[in-house]
């Protein structure tokens, strides 16, 4: 297989000229790289230009108490050293022993991240993120874990959690969502 280069090179040696046949399909290749080049650079302009305006102070930017104090639910943004991308980070420590009983690193871009939020009365909590959606954290007493739902909207009047490795799914009345998420908070 040659290469464009070789193929002009072979036919200016061979007859001292391109012939039109080949000088048409060169030509054609260079107009797509050309028009391909000048269409992107828009795109990364705004891309680049979106990133920057987006400020993120590094670091611890919220604590939020459970109800009854028990835990508190620390949310920070940190810069990946390996991709250069910042993440909302969430953890929880509890109060009590003061050890961090929960974390979730690196999984939420900051760029898209838009809230957590505790559950009204409960240790169960919400999270929101523009490019993966929303998912539910139910607290299990028993052995102090949060198992991962995600969240989707199926009927006008019902949610599913859904939990990705055991397949459980549960249906949540929307009124019922409502009722739990403190005030000013949707999953709209």
């Amino acid at each position: 297989m040659y290469s464009i280069g070789r193929l002009i090179h072979r036919q200016i040696a061979d007859t001292g000229f391109i012939d039109m046949g080949n000088r048409k399909k060169v030509l054609c290749i260079f107009l797509f790289l050309i028009f391909t080049f000048i269409l992107s650079i828009p795109f990364v302009i705004v891309v680049q230009c979106h990133l920057q305006m987006t400020d993120f102070k590094e670091g611890t930017v919220e604590e939020y108490d459970s109800f009854d104090g028990h835990y508190t639910l620390r949310l920070s943004i940190d810069e990946d050293d390996y991709i250069k991308l910042h993440y909302a980070n969430v953890s929880l420590q509890d109060n009590i022993t003061g050890e961090e009983v929960f974390f979730l690193k690196n999984e939420y871009r900051a760029f898209d991240f838009q809230w957590v939020v505790w559950e009204n009365g409960s240790h169960n909590f919400w999270l929101k993120s523009g490019d993966l959606g929303t998912f539910y954290y139910e607290f299990q007493s028993d052995n102090e874990v949060w198992i991962k739902y995600g969240v989707v909207k199926t009927e006008k009047k019902y949610y599913v959690l859904r939990e990705r490795m055991g397949g459980i799914v549960k249906k949540i009345d929307i009124e019922e969502v409502r009722k739990r998420l403190p005030e000013g908070y949707s999953l709209e």
